[in-house]
């Protein structure tokens, strides 16, 4: 459960079931250390997300408050039982600048200069836990009109100050795009109680129809067909059958299989490798893997202005792919040596992990 990040949340189950007593002396203890940390955390997220939604709001700045946050203060029983290590917040393109510039003044750092990457800015980070990260998008992909979600966005009481976040039917569908395109089911077991505990929380009021609908529209009903079931069958989430038949079903055992397996050790195992990277186990050949490789150094001059907070016209942008070549060494250089020289094990789980992309980036059949 700890390496999962629901320590607390499993403790906080055994002490409400009222089992907590008959676990032995050491457990009792460990439980109880994970309910301290819960709420040690809690307490730090709680003052943070006060005081930076006060600074958002006082100065203009409408913010939705994204993921972590907004489940841990609306949907857990307690926000003690929902571990994060950053909060997430959402503001509008035309406030983005400003939004940085207040962060900055209240004395967060950023880890790279504040250019607009993907969805994001660069990180933010506090004095103590957790770091701060602001979103103009929920994702790089995000095809939704962003119009659309602050209209549908509901009114929520968060650490003390009424602010905005997600309704039902946006929150449970970006927890499910983010479970499964943004991290490949490699986040554990957290990512399934978020949708468990939101589809609890939410009960009959989830407009289902809703849901359905704005996932086929983003092309992302693979990937929502895929979580939803990993939370109902794990977790006993009360997901309506003909909601489940509503999505594709195309291959879905062997999808789910591998979804099912990376939930529980892809965390261990290959989580980070970008997507290029699994694309090495396929390639038969050694042109083809160094073909795979090619393509992952060389990306376009606009994407890598993006990552290393240059201007898109830049001349200076080819003087980075070394710099880009250099960090890709460093972070995937062990695993990319290993898919190179065919490693058994390695090999046979990146498989997995390309089988899975492929299957929920393909549209051929889908409704």
């Amino acid at each position: 459960a700890r390496a999962h990040n629901v320590d607390a949340l499993l403790a906080f189950r055994l002490r409400s079931r009222g089992v907590e007593d008959s676990l032995p002396d050491a457990v009792r203890e460990t439980a109880l250390d994970a309910r301290r940390r819960g709420m040690r955390l809690g307490l730090r997220v709680r003052e943070s997300l006060t005081r930076l939604t006060t600074a958002l709001q006082t100065a203009g700045v409408p913010v939705i408050v994204l993921k972590g946050a907004h489940l841990a203060h609306v949907v857990y029983p307690d926000p003690s039982l929902r571990w994060m290590s950053d909060v997430d917040l959402l503001v509008q393109f035309a406030d983005l600048e400003r939004a940085a510039m207040l962060l900055r003044a209240g004395g967060c750092r950023q880890i790279a200069p504040s250019s607009v990457h993907a969805h994001q800015l660069p990180r933010f980070f506090q004095a103590f836990p957790p770091a701060v990260e602001l979103h103009w998008r929920l994702a790089p992909n995000d095809r939704a009109p962003e119009n659309d979600l602050w209209q549908r966005a509901a009114p929520v009481r968060i650490a003390g100050v009424d602010t905005l976040g997600l309704c039902p039917e946006d929150l449970l569908l970006h927890l499910c795009v983010h479970g499964s395109y943004a991290h490949r089911f490699m986040f554990g077991l957290r990512p399934i109680c978020d949708i468990a505990e939101t589809v609890r929380h939410f009960g009959g009021t989830m407009v289902w129809a809703d849901v359905l609908a704005r996932a086929r529209r983003c092309r992302c009903h693979r990937g929502v067909n895929l979580m939803l079931r990993l939370a109902k069958e794990m977790l006993g989430a009360a997901v309506p059958d003909d909601v489940l038949r509503a999505l594709p079903s195309d291959n879905l055992d062997d999808a789910l299989r591998t979804a099912r397996f990376m939930t529980l050790e892809g965390n261990q195992i290959c989580r980070g490798l970008p997507a290029q990277v699994v694309s090495i186990s396929n390639a038969r050949t050694w042109p083809g893997r160094i073909s795979v490789l090619w393509r992952s150094l060389f990306v376009p001059t606009k994407l890598l202005a993006a990552n290393y907070g240059l201007p898109p016209q830049s001349p200076r942008v080819f003087l980075y792919y070394p710099v880009r070549l250099k960090d890709l060494l460093k972070r995937y250089g062990s695993p990319v040596l290993r898919l190179l020289q065919r490693d058994p094990a390695l090999t046979r789980i990146a498989r997995r992990v390309a089988m899975i992309q492929h299957w929920m980036w393909d549209d051929t059949g889908s409704e």
